[in-house]
């Protein structure tokens, strides 16, 4: 008997041994053909999470399109249907005499589709989701009907529906934060202007706008939810101009209103909320995208939106209202930057805010003094663009000093202090760009090159329409040795540059005009001033030219 044991334990252990080295070989082979030996334990694994009740409604590379289309698409599209068919069975039982029957209707689908959302949220979510959302429309719809929209309401009093309303909008809206659904609270959000536009009251529809506006802020700024947000404020400058145009969608003429009843303080009300996110740190770490889209939109629906309430109500009051908003954006701009310390949006709120600026100077001065305003409005904005280490808006405001400019040049038929603000500002400007280079991390002189060309052109013709004609040349030569004493005194070979080019232009100037013309003590004098600011040129190459950059 104890062989017989021995002898099964020796069988044992070489099975054991066997086994040991099929083991080896098959992990050797799944090794060679790179398998993940976890698959196997994966779809062990999977009846397990079946019978736990955690569906998933299309499995990757099942059904594919049609799949989706069959579980969400459908989904949609019935869900609408319903609400439609349900919709127009309590036109029906309105219609018949039975308004209370109607009410009942509405109430107990609304209640119906909430109780199925609430079974089949664990197993279909996305349909269980979309219940949800039936039902805020319909007990809206529902309670809408009590008292609007009907020729014998159940509730006579407008102010009482109103409130009814609004509390079924705050149940929803609270509802939906509880959820944590942004789904819900979009569409929450969208019936709250349904119903501000339907109220047709202008300021409770305005309030309510504003009231919507900062709950869509508080969304975004608690919760995250990106998407309600931009489709808040697409609404609200939307319908802020229908509102403008008598609020047609409730079956008024289309026409401008009568009145401004100061709607404009709603309208800053709109800038100042949706600012609000963009001092968010949190949002410019996790969608900076969004804060400058954000940024864009804003200022963009409050510049178009504002002008058309100025130009119909405020056209004497254009300056004040422009300085305002100036104000407010450029605020803004301060803050994103003290705070959030990112370049680029507090950039697009200055640019705002300058272009506000830009439209009080020209509102508030007459030509040609705003364009000596605007000129000093460039270094303020240099300044700031320094501070905020912002390319934009030195690029912008290059080409919007140039643009001016040339409007200035076309618009004045002399020159004028205006154009000496304007050559001082564009050495000004070159110069502070020059000097904080690395803070605004310029890599090209381009932006510099075009500064002091505008400088180069405006002085010569702010010299020749100014002075005496006698006196052009000489002028133009002094200016000539101005250029000359700044480069030796900032080593810099555009001032060079700039003095060589004035001296030849001060030389054709003499030989094609002034030799022509003038009389005989003038001539002397240009000649012999232009001769010895040539040979002083010559000794200075001559003496520096060893301290100079070439």
């Amino acid at each position: 008997m104890a062989v017989t044991q021995s002898d099964m334990k020796k069988e044992l252990q070489e099975i054991r041994r066997t086994l040991a080295a099929f083991e080896t070989r098959l992990e050797k082979i799944e090794h060679a053909l790179q398998l993940d030996s976890s698959t196997t334990e994966d779809r062990d694994e999977q009846p397990e999470a079946v019978s736990g009740q955690t569906l998933t409604l299309v499995p990757d590379g099942e059904g594919g399109l049609e799949a989706k289309i069959g579980v969400y698409g459908l989904a949609w599209i019935g869900s609408v249907v319903m609400l439609l068919g349900i919709a127009y069975l309590m036109i029906y039982a309105y219609n018949t005499g039975h308004s209370w029957l109607s009410t009942c209707i509405g109430y107990a689908a609304a209640a119906g589709f909430f109780i199925l959302s609430g079974r089949w949220q664990a197993t279909l979510p996305h349909l269980a989701s979309l219940l949800v959302v039936a039902s805020y429309f319909l007990l809206f719809y529902t309670t809408l009907r009590l008292h609007f929209f009907t020729a014998e309401p159940l509730i006579e009093g407008r102010t009482a529906a109103i409130v009814l309303l609004l509390s079924v909008l705050a149940v929803e809206l609270f509802g939906a934060a509880r959820r944590q659904s942004e789904r819900l609270a979009g569409a929450g959000l969208l019936l709250g202007f349904a119903a501000a536009v339907i109220f047709d009251r202008t300021h409770l529809t305005l309030s309510l706008f504003v009231l919507l506006s900062a709950v869509s802020v508080w969304f975004a700024m608690t919760c995250g939810w990106k998407r309600q947000l931009f489709l808040v404020l697409f609404l609200v400058y939307l319908l802020h101009l229908l509102w403008l145009l008598n609020n047609p969608l409730v079956g008024n003429p289309v026409g401008a209103v009568a009145e401004h009843q100061n709607n404009l303080y709603y309208l800053f009300g709109y800038a100042v909320l949706f600012s609000l996110p963009t001092l968010h740190r949190a949002a410019h770490e996790k969608s900076p995208g969004m804060v400058t889209s954000l940024v864009l939109l804003n200022g963009s629906g409050f510049a178009f939106t504002g002008l058309l309430v100025v130009l119909t109500f405020f056209q004497h009051d254009f300056a004040g209202i422009a300085l305002s908003a100036a104000a407010v954006f450029l605020v803004f701009s301060l803050l994103q930057w003290r705070l959030v310390h990112q370049p680029l949006v507090p950039s697009i709120s200055a640019c705002f805010g300058f272009l506000f600026l830009s439209a009080a100077v020209f509102s508030y001065a007459e030509v040609p003094a705003a364009y000596f305003w605007l000129a000093l409005q460039s270094l303020l904005v240099v300044s700031m663009a320094l501070w905020f280490r912002s390319r934009l808006i030195v690029v912008v405001n290059t080409f919007i000093y140039l643009i001016l400019l040339l409007a200035y040049w076309v618009a004045s038929e002399s020159a004028n202090w205006v154009t000496l603000t304007f050559a001082v500002t564009a050495l000004a400007s070159a110069r502070i760009m020059n000097w904080k280079k690395e803070r605004l991390t310029l890599q090209t002189d381009l932006l510099r090159n075009l500064y002091l060309l505008a400088a180069f052109f405006t002085v010569l013709s702010g010299l020749y329409h100014s002075v005496p004609q006698q006196y052009v040349t000489l002028s133009w030569t002094l200016a000539a040795a101005a250029y000359f004493g700044i480069s030796l005194l900032l080593n810099n070979i555009k001032y060079r540059w700039m003095a060589l080019l004035t001296l030849l232009a001060a030389v054709l100037y003499l030989f094609f005009v002034d030799l022509a013309r003038l009389e005989a003590g003038y001539r002397v004098i240009a000649v012999m001033a232009l001769g010895l600011v040539l040979l002083a040129g010559s000794l200075f190459y001559a003496k520096f030219r060893h301290r100079l950059k070439f």
